[in-house]
């Protein structure tokens, strides 16, 4: 994992990589934010915009999270098709659970979807623990959501 960078996307970093930022989201997920709800992510105060980068402008993938007082709650995690299984999403998400340990967090809170086998076998690597479910959360399909969450102790 030599080279990596975890860069904090504000809203001038935001318009450099957005093209990139973009076609990362909609290859994730089966309802992308738009452009304008990832603007806003990138303006506003409790969220937290992180891209991973290979070498200076290279974003593989990224996080958005929420910071609320004493507990995050991750928003999403993606990274690129042609970059995924290659412990990428496990090196960012390890970097959201030292900064949590850093700033005192308690605990971190997650939706995952019910099928995303490999998502929630991540999130399980972590020391994320399976804590309920939401009925019909998801749509396009329509799926439950496992409620995911990591407590430091």
């Amino acid at each position: 994992m030599n080279n990596l960078a975890v860069l904090n996307i504000d809203a001038v970093i935001f318009q450099h990589i957005k093209k990139k930022l973009i076609k990362i989201e909609k290859s994730s997920f089966a309802e992308p934010w738009t452009e304008n709800m990832l603007a806003d992510e990138a303006n506003n105060l409790i969220s937290c915009l992180w891209g991973l980068c290979l070498q200076p402008e290279m974003l593989v993938g990224y996080l958005c999270c929420w910071l609320l007082t004493d507990e995050i709650q991750l928003m999403k995690i993606a990274i690129s098709h042609e970059y995924r299984r290659q412990g990428y999403g496990k090196y960012l998400l390890t970097k959201l659970l030292e900064y949590s340990l850093s700033e005192n967090i308690k605990s971190i809170w997650l939706e995952v979807r019910e099928s995303n086998m490999a998502a929630r076998s991540l999130y399980r690597s972590c020391g994320f623990k399976d804590v309920g479910n939401r009925p019909g959360y998801y749509n396009n399909p329509k799926e439950n959501a496992i409620l995911m969450t990591f407590y430091n102790v």
